[in-house]
This record gives structure tokens, sequence and C-alpha cells, in this order.
């Protein structure tokens, strides 16, 4: 089959896509396909090689480093010929403008097929807020939680109001971000650190989530085509999975299968497979749980496409389940086979 390869971006997860892709595109030409891989960021400018694709994964390019790149050059990429005999294009976009529709309309307008998840349900998932409604109405649990413009990080009164509903434990992010950019753990219910959070997130992002922060273990469950993998346990340094944590090898370790007993694990993985139905993925997705000290099982938010390299979450699960790197490409590539 003839694929193209999206990776890189416009985004903060620039580096996060640039080693998705070069993981992926590695396991595909293994198996056989053929190959064009494209960063939009660069217009409608050459494809790239598989020896091309290299980024340090464990630090996010900084706003100054992605200021340069033009929101416009993913229409120039698109309408360009460099999709000419592309059957099918493995989107690996991670993050703003990749994640959350723009592309996919692109792709749709078109008339390409393509990996992950459709417009509507991409820009459902990566818009927190909306996320959190959707699952909330499919009676999923989540922590309290609110959103606040960050041009609002002046206001002390407001700010008083947020820790009186959310709590002085709480954690800040952009409300249309991944790969935790921009988010902050705020403990000292002072509101001085709870407005230097906002105008942090503020930076990726005009609405801001503060959400109360869930005491206990971390957990992710990735669905595969409608069906929930082996839950991945996750434990770090700190209190909650950053940036560095997720990315720097060594630094998160997974467990997988998690220990958990039959009961919970139809329970949560139930959970898991709701908030995939109810915000329209296909294909993949990852949701992000917290288990209390009680036991109480909260749902963080989903992912509709979660980073792919053979030592990420989402492989980790997939192994667990019999299917290995290669595998599980060629069954992303499948599930989207026009």
């Amino acid at each position: 089959m003839n694929i193209a390869v999206l990776a890189g971006g416009i985004s903060a997860e620039r580096n996060v896509s640039i080693n998705s892709a070069r993981a992926v595109a590695e396991a595909l030409a293994a198996a056989g396909h053929t190959l064009r891989i494209v960063d939009p960021a660069l217009g409608a400018a050459e494809t790239l090689s598989i020896d091309t694709l290299r980024a340090d994964i464990g630090v996010a390019p900084s706003l100054e480093e992605l200021i340069r790149y033009k929101k416009s050059s993913y229409l120039e990429c698109v309408t360009s010929d460099l999709f000419d005999g592309v059957d099918l294009v493995v989107n690996l976009l991670h993050g703003a403008y990749g994640e959350d529709g723009y592309m996919q309309s692109l792709l749709d307008l078109k008339g390409l097929s393509y990996t992950g998840s459709a417009r509507l349900a991409s820009a459902m998932s990566m818009n927190k807020a909306i996320a959190k409604r959707l699952l909330e109405s499919a009676h999923i649990p989540s922590p309290e939680w609110l959103s606040i413009a960050a041009s609002q990080a002046e206001d002390s009164e407001l700010l008083n109001e947020v820790r009186d509903y959310v709590g002085s434990h709480v954690i800040v992010k952009p409300h249309d971000q991944g790969s935790s950019v921009g988010v902050s753990y705020v403990n000292s219910g002072n509101i001085d650190d709870l407005r230097q959070a906002i105008q942090s997130a503020g930076q990726y992002s005009r609405v801001v989530i503060i959400e109360r922060y869930i005491h206990g273990t971390e957990i992710s469950v990735c669905v595969l085509n409608d069906e929930a993998l082996p839950i991945v346990e996750i434990s770090s340094e700190g209190d909650w999975l950053q940036y560095g944590n997720k990315y720097q090898a060594g630094a998160a370790r997974y467990t997988c299968p998690g220990e958990f007993d039959d009961h919970s694990v139809e329970y949560i993985n139930g959970l898991a497979t709701m908030a995939h139905t109810i915000t329209a993925c296909r294909s993949f997705s990852k949701v992000d749980f917290r288990i209390d000290e009680d036991g109480q099982v909260f749902c963080l938010e989903i992912n509709a496409l979660p980073a792919l390299t053979p030592d990420s979450v989402f492989a980790t699960a997939a192994a667990a389940a019999d299917i290995d790197f290669g595998q599980l490409c060629e069954r992303i590539v499948e599930l989207a086979r026009p």
C-alpha cells in the first residue's frame, strides 16, 4: 500500500510526533508498504526520509521555536502534489492542528482516508471542557473541575471562588493541549501560585482547565477497535506524570496488566470503552484515569491520538495482549483502509 505518514507539525508536541512517526514508519516499511513522509509544517516542501526523523523527545520545543511555523503551511501541504497516488494517510500529528480536527478536515476535503478518529471526534476529544461534559453525560466519574479564560488570572476574587470549589490541590492545564504541555500541579492553596499556573497554561491556550487533584494511582486504558487492552498502571517520580517523565527513558514505569481484580477490570474497561464511544472515537484511543485511596475511579481525559512508539503506553498495553508493535501498526492501518 502507498502510505503517507504525517510527522512533526507546529504544535508543542512536535517532537513527540516525530518520534512516533519514525517508529511507525520503520514498522510499516518492514511490512512492505511504500512510504512517503510528510511534515506539514514545511508546506509543500520535499518529503522526508526515516533517517531525518529525529528529535529530542524529552524536551518540548519552546514557543520561540514554534512561532516560526505558519498555520497556512498545512493548507499548502495538503493541496500540493505530495499526496498524489497515496492510498492512505497515517496521521501522527500530536497536538494542535493535527489531533484536533484541523488536519482531519483538510484530508476529508482532499478525499483521503486516514488513521485515527474523524474530524468531529478529534475536535471533541482535544477540547478538554467539551470532552469532560460528554463524559459526565455518560455518568463517567470525573474530578471536580471548571474552566476559565486565561485572561482572568488577575481576578483574585474569582480565583478564591475557584479554590473554594475545586480545592487547594489542583491540576491546571490548557484546555486543548496534550503530553502535559503547560500543565502545573498546585498544592499550596496560595492564590499567587494558582495565578502563576493559570498564566503558564495560558501561554498555550486562551482557556484553562482547573481540576481537583486526585491522590492515588494513575492508570491508562488503551482502546483498539472498540475493545479495551490490558490496563497499564503508571508510576513516576513526583505527584503527577509530567512531560519529561512521559518521554525520558526510565522516568516512568509501566506495569501491565495492572494488579486489579476481575470486577475492577471489568468496571474500568467499561468506563474506557464508554468514553471512547461517547466522544465518537474510532480505531484507537487512550483513556487516562486516577484511582484514589478509597478505590474510586476518576476519568481524567481521553486521547484520540496517543503516542505510538515501541515503549509507549499504547504499545505496552498491546504487548500484554500479544500484539507486537509491528502488528499494532498494521492493525491501525487496516482499521483505516478505504
